[in-house]
């Protein structure tokens, strides 16, 4: 179960994105079973997510906690999520929020992407901008600019930053850049 602070959600991009993740079914894809509101106040209420529970840890921790990957490890991991993004991109579906904490690397040894991007549909914006971001190490230069054109590259770009950390051993961007900082370094660099 995962839990969303307080918000005030765009309802019907809210709904249809729940419904198309629900669909979803690939061995490396988790699952997502519902959701859930809780609070009075209709517009102010915190969203919790029921998803598939996935015995690992998430790449986000791994990282920090100084594991190294054999090199064919990772070649299976990227093949892996290539296969789950393919499918969703199949489906209509972008992910939007790619970062190490949404890939699940389970006791088994697989690769499996989670979280998708259900903050961005949470807010009241432009349905032709499905992806906008503040900005992450991972965000792609059209997310972090807040274009309308993003497309299923904003997710490969995404996945490809993840994956030249993994095999350089070296964060994309120093950790305590700015906000500004950073947009400017994903945009401009």
């Amino acid at each position: 179960i995962k839990e969303y602070a307080p918000f005030r959600p765009n309802w019907d991009r809210l709904l249809n994105r729940y419904k198309d993740i629900a669909k979803l079914n690939h061995p490396n894809i988790g699952k997502f079973y519902d959701f859930e509101f809780i609070g009075w106040e209709f517009d102010n209420r915190t969203l919790y997510t029921i998803e598939e529970y996935l015995e690992g840890d998430d790449l986000r921790n791994l990282i920090r906690h100084g594991v190294s990957f054999a090199p064919n490890q990772i070649c299976t991991w990227w093949n892996q999520l290539v296969s789950a993004l393919n499918y969703i991109h199949q489906q209509g579906i972008l992910h939007c929020n790619i970062i190490p904490s949404s890939i699940c690397i389970t006791k088994g040894g697989d690769a499996v992407l989670t979280d998708f991007g259900i903050e961005y549909y949470m807010l009241p914006s432009d349905p032709e901008s499905p992806c906008s971001s503040l900005g992450n190490p991972y965000s792609s230069p059209e997310q972090v600019t807040g274009s309308k054109h993003i497309d299923y590259r904003s997710d490969v770009y995404s996945l490809a930053v993840i994956f030249a950390h993994l095999l350089s051993d070296k964060a994309p961007y120093p950790s305590d850049l700015s906000v500004y900082s950073l947009q400017k370094s994903i945009v401009e660099e």
